[in-house]
C-alpha cells in the first residue's frame, strides 16, 4: 500500500519531515501493549525470541522521536516512560527479560533507549527514581556479556555514555575493548568494514559512521579523543558515498538489510546532526530530502499503514533471518536533523542537485566503480565474498547494481527459471546452475575491475568489468574441463501486472526491452550467444514486483572461450536516444582482451 500522507508530502522543510515521522510512527500505537513496553506487530518468524521483536517495535521509533523532541517539538513521553518502567521490571508481565545471552538481540535495541537518555534527558525525567535505576541497571548488562565483533561495539559505547550522563561510572574495560574493536575495522579513505567481514555495504554508513557522528554531538571524556577522528573519517567517506545516490534520490540497493529502506540516507542526516559540512549544506540537504522523496510513491506499507518487511514493496523472499515485523523501523534513523533548529545552515540552505552528466569514481575499498548519470546510479562490483546470510550471493556478488533497476534474488534452482540479472550462470546438467560466488583473486584499475572465480573444480573464469559512459562491458575468459550451458542477464526492468505497455525492440538489432519503467539491453558483440527476453518469477526483484531481463544463452564445449557482453539501461523519455549513442567498442574490446591476457 502507498501511504497517501507520505505521497502528498512535499518534503522540502523541517516541518514536512516532522510530519512524515508522525505519519510513520502513528500506526504503531494500535499495537502497543497495555503497559507500553512492547509493540506487538506479529507476523512471520524471526531468528530471536518474540520478546526481542516486540522490544524492537518499542525502541526503534525512538531513533526518530528523540531528535524530534531534542529539536523542541512537544512529544508525549508518558506512554514511552511507562513502557521503560514496565519493560525493566521483573515483576511486570511486559518485562523485557534478564538472563542475557552473549550476542543478545536486546543489546541492539538498548542503543535507541540510551540515545534518548543522552539527548533528551528531560523527556525521561518523569521516570520515578527506582524505575530510572532499574533502567540503567538493565542497560548495563551489555557490559557483562560478549557482543559480536562488529558495529555492536558502538551500542556498548552509547549505553555507557548514557550511564555517564545519568551519574553512573561505566565499565572502563568494556569501553576500552569497544574503542579498540572499532579501530580494528578501519580500512582507510573513509571506509570501515563491519567487523572482520570483507563486506563493505550500508553498515558503513547507517551504522559505523552514523554512531560515531551521533556520539561526536554528545562528547564525554571517554569518547572525546576519537571525536575529531570519527568526524574526519565521515568527511572522507562522503565523497565516495555521494555517488551511491542518483539525481532523483534513489540509492543503489546493495548488500543485506535493505529492509531498513530510507536508513540508506541516514548518513546525510547524521552529518548535519554533528555539524560536519562534508559537502556544501545544500548538497547534503538535497541528498537527504531527495532520498526520502524517492520513497514516496512506493507501496511499502501494509493496509494499516505499518511499514512492511521488504524493499520496494512487501517481500519476505529478500529478507534476512533477523528481520522481524518491527525491524523496518530502523528507517527512522534518517530523522536526526529534526534535532536541529530552523536557523541551522542545513535547514536554511537551498537544495543543490547533483551535477548533470555522467560521473565515474573508482572505489577501491568496496572494489567497485560507481557511476551516476542522468538516469540512475549504478555500481560495477568486483565481487564481495558471501557471508552466509540469505540470498547473499545476489546481494554481494552480482556484476552490477542499480538505483533504478534494483537487483533480483533467485527463487529457483532451475536454470531456465532464473533471472540471473547482472550475473553469468553456468550449468553442467542443464538444470542446476552456479554463478560467481567466491572470488579467488581480484584487482582494481582506473578503468575497470578484474577478478577470477571458480564455479566448478575444473572451471576457472576471469572477468573484466569496465564502464563505457552510460554503458558497460563485461568480458569473461572461461577455461572449462566440462561442457557448460550459460545464461547471462542485463538489468531487470519492471513490467506491468497486465503485461501491457511493454515493447520488445528487435528492429534495433539489439536484445532490448522497453517498458514504462525504463529500457534494458544486453548483447554479445561477437554473436556467440542467442538472445532472449526472460519474464522473471514474481517478487524476486527488490524494487518491482514483476520484471523482465534481457538475456544471452550459450553452450561451451571443454576448452577455452572468451565471452563479451555489452550492457545498457536507462530511464526517461530519451532512453532510446541514449541507447543509440554507442561506445567505441573496438577500443573497449581491445582493452578487455589486454586485461584478460595479463590477468592477476
Amino acid at each position: 500500500m502507498i501511504l497517501d500522507s507520505f505521497a502528498q508530502n512535499p518534503l522540502r522543510t523541517r516541518e514536512d519531515a516532522a510530519r512524515l515521522l508522525g505519519d510513520l510512527v502513528r500506526p504503531l500505537e494500535a499495537y502497543v501493549s497495555p503497559g507500553g513496553a512492547r509493540v506487538k506487530l506479529g507476523g512471520h518468524g524471526v531468528l530471536y525470541k518474540t520478546s526481542g521483536a516486540e522490544l524492537e517495535g518499542f525502541s526503534r521509533r525512538l531513533w526518530g522521536l528523540v531528535p524530534l523532541a531534542e529539536g523542541g517539538a512537544a512529544v508525549d513521553w508518558s506512554r514511552i516512560n511507562a513502557g521503560l518502567a514496565a519493560g525493566t521490571d521483573p515483576n511486570n508481565p511486559e518485562y523485557w527479560g534478564g538472563n542475557f545471552d552473549n550476542n543478545d538481540q536486546r543489546f541492539v535495541e538498548m542503543a535507541a533507549i540510551a540515545y534518548g537518555l543522552i539527548a533528551n534527558p528531560s523527556g525521561f525525567a518523569a521516570l520515578q527514581p527506582e524505575a530510572k535505576e532499574r533502567l540503567l541497571t538493565w542497560l548495563s548488562n551489555i557490559n557483562e556479556r560478549a557482543i559480536p565483533p562488529n558495529n555492536w561495539h558502538f551500542f556498548r559505547l552509547i549505553v555507557n555514555r548514557a550511564s555517564e550522563v545519568h551519574g553512573r561510572t561505566p565499565s572502563a574495560s568494556a569501553d576500552t575493548d569497544s574503542l579498540a574493536a572499532i579501530e580494528s575495522f578501519w580500512r582507510g579513505d573513509g571506509w570501515y568494514s563491519d567487523g572482520n567481514r570483507p563486506q563493505l555495504d550500508y553498515y558503513v554508513s547507517f551504522a559505523l559512521h552514523y554512531y560515531g557522528l551521533l556520539l561526536s554531538a554528545h562528547p564525554t571524556p571517554t569518547t572525546a579523543p576519537m571525536l575529531d577522528t570519527w568526524r574526519e573519517r565521515a568527511r572522507e567517506f562522503a565523497a565516495d558515498f555521494e555517488l551511491w545516490f542518483a539525481r532523483d534520490g534513489g540509492a543503489i540497493p546493495f548488500g543485506r538489510s535493505m529492509n531498513y529502506r530510507f536508513a540508506q540516507g541516514a548518513f546525510w542526516g547524521a552529518l548535519a546532526y554533528a555539524g560536519v559540512e562534508a559537502l556544501p549544506w545544500g548538497r547534503i540537504k538535497n541528498l537527504w530530502l531527495s532520498h526520502l522523496r524517492w520513497w514516496q510513491n512506493r507501496p511499502i506499507f501494509d493496509r494499516d499503514g505499518v511499514l512492511s518487511v521488504g524493499y520496494g514493496y512487501p517481500n519476505l523472499i529478500m529478507a534476512e533471518s533477523y528481520n522481524s515485523a518491527a525491524s523496518p523501523y530502523w528507517a527512522t534513523k534518517v530523522f536526526l536533523p529534526l534535532a536541529l533548529p530552523d536557523d541551522h545552515p542545513f535547514w536554511q540552505a537551498e537544495e543543490i542537485e547533483a551535477d548533470a552528466g555522467t560521473t565515474h569514481r573508482v572505489q577501491k575499498h568496496p572494489m567497485m566503480i560507481v557511476t551516476r548519470d542522468d538516469s540512475h546510479a549504478w555500481a560495477l562490483s568486483s565481487g564481495q565474498t558471501n557471508i552466509g546470510f540469505p540470498k547473499c550471493i545476489e546481494k554481494y556478488a552480482k556484476f552490477a547494481y542499480s538505483s533504478a533497476f534494483g537487483f533480483s534474488v533467485e527463487n529457483t534452482e532451475v536454470l531456465e527459471q532464473a533471472s540471473v540479472d547482472s550475473m553469468l550462470a553456468l550449468s553442467d546438467d542443464g538444470q542446476h546452475f552456479r554463478v560467481r560466488e567466491r572470488v579467488t583473486a581480484q584487482q582494481t584499475f582506473d578503468d575497470g575491475l578484474l577478478c577470477q572465480w571458480e564455479p566448478f573444480d575444473d572451471v576457472r573464469i576471469t572477468t573484466w568489468l569496465a564502464p563505457l559512459g552510460r554503458w558497460h562491458l563485461r568480458a569473461h575468459r572461461i577455461e572449462t574441463g566440462r561442457k557448460l550451458m550459460t545464461r547471462e542477464g542485463g538489468f531487470a526492468v519492471a513490467i506491468s501486472d497486465e503485461l501491457g505497455g511493454n515493447s520488445i525492440m528487435p528492429q534495433l538489432g539489439q536484445n532490448c526491452i522497453e517498458t514504462d519503467d525504463g529500457l534494458s539491453s544486453v548483447e554479445d558483440p561477437t554473436g556467440l550467444r542467442q538472445q532472449q527476453i526472460f519474464y522473471a518469477l514474481p517478487n524476486t526483484n527488490l524494487i518491482h514486483r514483476r520484471g523482465a531481463v534481457p538475456q544471452l544463452l550459450g553452450t561451451i564445449e571443454p576448452g577455452n572461450v572468451d565471452y563479451f557482453t555489452l550492457v545498457f539501461a536507462a530511464k526517461g523519455a530519451d532512453a532510446r536516444e541514449r541507447l543509440a549513442e554507442r561506445p567505441d567498442l573496438d577500443a573497449a574490446l581491445a582493452r578487455a582482451r589486454e586485461a584478460l591476457d595479463h590477468a592477476l
